[in-house]
């Protein structure tokens, strides 16, 4: 244990040579040396603050340490106990979502569109109606709807993956799952025969599936390998989806006998609703549970042999939404026994800076409590309701925070045992002053640099910024309550004794006032040496700050530093915005292959997830106002135009000119062309009036004559006159009689028939009609709805249009990998097109609106692109004026924030040296940077402002004597904390530690290197540049003092030593 041994006599004079062998170490000078005048001046002045009167909190831990310690940890011990007793009795106290990271900016038109959209069928007040047989709430067939696929890949490197060896592998493998038992009976998709639904993949083209369409496809031993995927390739009915399949350089040939790809996948489908339940909606949640449940019982472990084998010389990986929650939540749970490391580690730390196991312990101790505590105040009085994967990393920043603050007051403490105070009440209060204001401005920096980030809008940023506030100042409070009992408990009780589990042996050197009570008067104290014994402080003291005052050596100190900064300054300009979909695991991973496989290793297909938008008709943005703020599962309420109405003249038209325009833009809207070099556009207007001008000529199945009189057309617009001879003609599904003469929405009764022919009377013209249409327009019944009963089917006519997705525009962008700066102006152009289109139709049309998932994350990105620089600004402007007045002088504070500038600026430029673009971690910890990168850097500035030499060089040596040890434990525990998530699987996690450590890394060179040279070279002299004359003239003025303030009441720099105003001019 460190013990500083300088002492004063009662006189309060510095030993008789102190200053004099620091002037035989050359011509650096160090400041110590000083006249006898100056010396009795810092003397008197250190010695009038300690004589002030101590705290009445300290005053009561002298008198009462072991009552104040018992409540205080009864106080900590409590939050564990309120968490538990919260926890048995149902509350939700950790919210816990580690398989979702809110990221929606919930006042965005974007996001309001698609939450309108996605739940435009559960309005309950206006139920959309079924074309399955009733409303969209009725039961639905057991198993009958796809709830999770499972995808299976198999993958050869430079080899070949359709030999027959192989095929008949993936076989092997599809069947271990397929004929699962307990799959066949509760999971399996379900098809219109009552049996499972046979896998997709390369193997229905061998089993006969598709030998209607040709015999070739009939080959179960795959005996004509080339022949059979040449035909799946070019038929008609199939090559649109076969490609789904292939590897982007396939190779099929037939006639040359090859056939060869280095990929292909399985996709294994799981059936929903459950047994059970009445349809996919009915407790989601819990479902989704079962499905879970049953692939980690029947599934995981073999997925997880094959991945880590592979199967006959092939790489095996697997997917589906089920598995990666499960793996992930799985995960999380073990990268968070991470924090066991690194609370060990900084658990031998403190041990080793205290030397007491008894400190440490209650220190640790604290921390946790603290955590709970925050946690509380979290959830129960700031409301919050989402505990995500970002607040994990909390625990790793409040246990180097919590050391740190641990570090200054005890070191605190331990300096203050080499000087003479009235009674054991002023030392601790002397103490207590000190460590506290220094920990409350690194503190108060630190969680302003959260709650910044919990000003944004995005919920997975402001909810970890709020909660790491919160924890910050939540460990302040504890460790200037808490740890005073502990260190005077210590002290008092245990510091004298061999006590392995308590305390080291009592130094051997005698300390002033060890157990003097309040009122004692001052001890004479033994002659000791004038120096602190612990080698670290030697140091600092002796050949570091030589070092960095050598007039060579300091000058090479900075062009150094100011290399390091050119140099990441350089990198920081080059970072880029990160344009691909959130990555929580590494490419390296089963999943990461999975994610870059399924973007980048197959052929293109017509059914590849596309961006596809909507133009929109129905609807108004949704309503979230009913929404708790912290709830990311909240989709509030439908909102409906009630004004929307295509049963006019102009409506229709003005609907069918819209969909010209918008295929007149279409390379600027970038909309995509098929395989037949066609638009991938939809207008279900145009389909309908296609539709329907068939049918004029439509004939009756019975007599084979003309289904309507000579002369019926079907044009635009669709009104009673042409449209009721279509409901005139077919009785078997209309009863115009039943509708009455108010009946006016002969519109969708057009619709109405176009659909439902689709579905009774199938062709190959109709056959995609109900497919791609059925779930963009949605009716709503009416008081004059009526219902027949055809072919088994409830059907309902007389409905309103509710809503309208009337166009759909498949792009030609890839929603994945699409930057904001690439799709902001064709979000805007569609926004362009649609809304000037749409501001001119009739009122009844003039609420549709375009949108796609994918606008509002170009936002975000955007966003958060924008929110990294202005937290970065921020940030540096609330530290400012913090460090302004933690230091009370203008050029201190401000070389201060110059240091943190350039720490911030290197790690900014850490980002693209590692390999890394501007994403959603990235965006946050640019706003949390400046709050970790302040505290040593204040540390510092703070210890030379508190020094009482009048010199420069002075006051650096005082501040690395001082806080020197500190700074660097802390440092220490903080990088070592880190160090244990380098090993996390989840790439937040890793990413996190890499940034930690360059902060801190970057925060403790310049501090100790940069900061510490500048101010051993120009640093503030006497009051140059000090606040505190301002602050005294204030103070006599407010208290009606009369005289001018002496602005500087200490001895000038002149009465120095010769050498040491030389050495401060070099």
């Amino acid at each position: 244990m460190e013990d500083r041994t300088d002492t004063v006599s009662q006189s309060g004079n510095l030993p008789e040579k102190a200053g004099q062998s620091d002037m035989q170490l050359g011509n650096v000078g160090s400041g110590a040396e000083v006249t006898g005048v100056e010396a009795d001046d810092v003397q008197s002045e250190e010695q009038r603050k300690r004589d002030k009167d101590p705290l009445r909190f300290c005053v009561l831990i002298v008198k009462r340490p072991l009552v104040v310690f018992f409540v205080c940890l009864f106080m900590h011990i409590s939050f564990l106990l309120a968490t538990g007793a919260l926890l048995q009795f149902g509350f939700d106290i950790f919210p816990i979502s580690f398989t979702s990271l809110p990221l929606e900016i919930r006042d965005n038109v974007d996001l309001l569109r698609r939450y309108a959209w996605s739940g435009r069928d559960d309005d309950a007040v206006v139920p959309i109606i079924s074309r399955s047989g009733g409303a969209a709430s009725t039961n639905v067939s057991e198993r009958t709807e796809t709830g999770d696929t499972i995808t299976l890949y198999y993958e050869q490197i430079g080899g070949n993956v359709f030999t027959k060896a192989k095929l008949l592998k993936i076989k092997e493998t599809e069947e271990l799952f397929l004929n699962n038992s307990i799959y066949q009976s509760t999971h399996c998709k379900l098809d219109d025969t009552g049996n499972c639904t046979a896998s997709f993949s390369v193997l229905r083209y061998f089993d006969g599936t598709y030998e209607a369409l040709d015999p070739v496809f009939l080959d179960p031993n795959f005996n004509n390998i080339p022949a059979v995927l040449e035909k799946a390739l070019t038929h008609t009915a199939t090559k649109s989806v076969f490609p789904l399949l292939l590897g982007k350089n396939y190779n099929i040939n037939s006639s040359l006998n090859i056939a060869t790809s280095e990929i292909t996948r399985s996709f294994i489908y799981i059936g929903l609703p459950l047994p059970g339940y009445a349809n996919s909606s009915d407790k989601a949640t819990e479902q989704n549970r079962v499905i879970q449940k049953f692939l980690s019982d029947e599934f995981f472990r073999d997925v997880e042999r094959l991945y880590a084998n592979g199967i006959d010389g092939m790489d095996f990986f697997y997917y589906s939404s089920s598995f990666f929650e499960v793996f992930l939540n799985r995960q999380v749970i073990v990268d968070m026994l991470l924090a066991i490391g690194s609370m060990a580690f900084i658990f031998i730390v403190v041990w080793v800076q205290t030397g007491s196991l008894w400190i440490t312990g209650w220190a640790i101790l604290s921390i946790i409590t603290g955590f709970t505590c925050a946690n509380m105040v979290y959830r129960i009085i700031v409301d919050f309701r989402y505990f995500g994967v970002f607040h994990v990393l909390a625990i790793f920043i409040i246990l180097g925070i919590g050391a740190d603050d641990v570090f200054i007051f005890f070191d605190t403490w331990k300096a203050s045992g080499h000087h003479q105070y009235l009674s054991l009440a002023h030392r601790l209060s002397d103490c207590y002053r000190r460590a506290s204001a220094a920990m409350f401005f690194t503190s108060l920096t630190t969680a302003c640099a959260f709650i910044i980030s919990g000003t944004s809008p995005l919920l997975g940023v402001s909810s970890f910024g709020v909660f790491s506030g919160i924890l910050v100042l939540v460990n302040y409070l504890s460790v200037i309550t808490f740890l005073p009992a502990v260190v005077m408990v210590y002290h008092v009780y245990w510091e004298k004794k061999i006590c392995c589990c308590c305390g080291t042996k009592t130094p051997t050197v005698a300390r002033p006032n060890q157990v003097a009570a309040l009122g004692d008067g001052p001890q004479e104290l033994p002659q000791a040496s004038d120096k602190r014994q612990n080698p670290v402080v030697r140091f600092f003291r002796g050949p570091y700050f030589r070092f960095i005052s050598h007039k060579v050596w300091r000058w090479i100190i900075l062009l150094v530093m100011l290399g390091i900064i050119a140099t990441f300054g350089y990198f920081a300009t080059q970072i880029k915005v990160n344009e691909e979909e959130i990555k929580f695991l590494p490419d390296s991973s089963n999943f990461g292959k999975v994610i870059d496989r399924s973007s980048n290793a197959f052929a293109p297909s017509d059914v590849d997830d596309k961006m596809v938008v909507n133009v929109i008709w129905g609807l108004q943005p949704q309503d979230l106002k009913s929404c708790h703020f912290s709830d990311s599962e909240c989709d509030g309420k439908t909102v409906w135009d009630d004004a929307f109405d295509l049963n006019s003249a102009q409506a229709q038209l003005a609907l069918q000119a819209l969909c010209g325009e918008v295929r007149n833009n279409s390379v600027a809207l970038k909309i995509r062309t098929d395989s037949n070099g066609q638009l991938e556009l939809g207008c279900f207007l145009e389909e309908l009036v296609a539709f329907l001008k068939a049918e004029e000529n439509a004939t009756n199945p019975l007599t084979s004559l003309p289904k309507y009189p000579a002369g019926t057309t079907f044009d635009l617009p669709y009104n009673q006159t042409n449209i009721g001879v279509l409901m005139q003609y077919n009785p078997h599904m209309y009863n115009t009689t039943a509708l009455g003469s108010g009946f006016s929405r002969y519109f969708e009764i057009a619709l109405h028939y176009w659909i439902y022919s689709s579905v009774l009377q199938p062709s190959a013209a109709t056959a995609s009609v109900y497919k791609i249409w059925n779930g963009r327009l949605g009716e709503s019944t009416t008081n004059l709805t009526q219902t027949k009963s055809i072919g088994g089917r409830d059907i309902k006519y007389g409905n309103r249009l509710r809503y309208a997705a009337a166009i759909y525009a498949n792009l030609s962008l890839s929603g994945s990998s699409l930057g904001y700066i690439e799709g902001l102006p064709v979000r805007n152009k569609w926004e362009e097109v649609i809304s000037n289109q749409v501001k001119t139709m009739p009122s009844s049309v003039q609420g549709g609106f375009q949108n796609t998932r994918t606008w509002h994350w170009l936002a975000v990105q955007e966003l958060l692109n924008n929110q990294a620089l202005l937290g970065i600004v921020i940030g540096v402007a609330i530290a400012y004026p913090i460090l302004i007045v933690a230091t009370m002088n203008i050029i201190t504070g401000t070389l201060a924030v110059l240091t943190i500038c350039f720490i911030t600026a290197s790690v900014v430029g850490t980002v693209p040296v590692v390999g890394w673009k501007l994403g959603v971690l990235e965006s946050l910890n640019f706003v949390l940077v400046v709050g970790l990168a302040v505290d040593y850097v204040v540390h510092l500035a703070e210890g030379y402002s508190r020094s009482m030499k009048r010199d420069r060089l002075g006051r650096v040596k005082d501040m690395l004597e001082e806080v020197g040890i500190s700074v660097l434990s802390g440092a220490i525990t903080t990088l070592g904390a880190s160090i244990f998530l380098l090993f996390a699987f989840i790439t937040f996690f890793q990413q996190f530690a890499i940034f930690i450590f360059s902060t801190i890394g970057f925060s403790i060179v310049y501090a100790l290197g940069f900061f510490s040279t500048v101010l051993a070279l120009i640093g503030p002299q006497e009051d140059f540049g000090s606040l505190k004359p301002l602050w005294r003239w204030v103070t006599n003025k407010c208290s009606g003092k009369t005289g001018k303030a002496n602005i500087s009441e200490k001895p000038p720099i002149n009465s120095l030593s010769n050498d040491v105003v030389e050495n401060d001019i070099l």
